[in-house]
């Protein structure tokens, strides 16, 4: 199932994973947000560590490690 990401810039992505309220949901909406070819490297830096942190917490470290 993949999210609909509209969010442009760093900031609203924030504002959209703090709404989220299960950490799966955070992981699909991020994994979707990769996918966009429009973000800078920045945003993709962002949405990388955060991904791999989600997946630390629900200890899914082979996932986390890639």
């Amino acid at each position: 199932m993949a999210i609909n990401v509209r969010e442009k810039d760093l900031d609203e992505i924030k504002e959209r994973l703090l709404d989220m309220n299960t950490t799966l949901n955070k992981i699909n909406y991020i994994e979707s947000a990769l996918k966009e070819q429009s973000f800078d490297f920045e945003i993709k830096r962002f949405l990388y560590s955060e991904l791999a942190k989600l997946y630390s917490e629900r200890k899914m470290f082979e996932r986390a490690a890639k």
